[in-house]
């Protein structure tokens, strides 16, 4: 479980590393790793996740009355809620205070305990984000990569 990945890579930090970014590899963004980082600095706490808004997977519909639509959107992205984007800095301190150190959900207890500790912090991202846990999503990803039109790409200074 995700959990059980980060206690075991836990070890291999060095006595200094204070802060270390943890992800969980299903995702590309054109987050600003450094803006990131930066957020978790000024706020002081031991976590601080990339807050996205995804993309929606259905078209959305603005009823009127009788059932009349008013508008249409096809497959909109996300203006309300947040959702973890996967893309976070972690301070040591997090894994030895909320973490169990046994094979465990990351976003699970761990969380949930940062959380009621006031120890978990957002970066709100409201660029480019989109998962890759379906084939379709594959294909889009792949799309924009081969199309040249990837946004992830705008900050690698190639």
């Amino acid at each position: 479980m995700t959990g059980g990945r980060v206690s075991k890579a836990f070890k291999y930090l060095g006595e200094r590393d204070r802060d270390f970014f943890f992800t969980y590899g299903d995702a590309v963004s054109d987050i600003d790793i450094a803006a990131l980082y930066k957020r978790h600095l000024e706020t002081g706490k031991k976590i601080t996740i990339t807050a996205v808004h995804p993309a929606g997977r259905f078209g959305e519909i603005s009823l009127g009355k009788n059932g009349v639509v008013k508008g249409f959107q096809e497959k909109p992205q996300t203006t309300e809620g947040y959702v973890n984007g996967g893309f976070m800095v972690v301070n040591r301190e997090f894994v030895t205070s909320f973490m169990s150190g046994g094979d465990e959900a990351f976003e699970g207890e761990p969380m949930q305990k940062a959380t009621r500790a006031s120890e978990l912090a957002a970066f709100c991202h409201d660029g480019f984000w989109q998962c890759m846990d379906t084939a379709r999503e594959y294909q889009i990803l792949n799309n924009l990569w081969n199309g040249g039109n990837a946004p992830w790409r705008k900050n690698w200074g190639d």
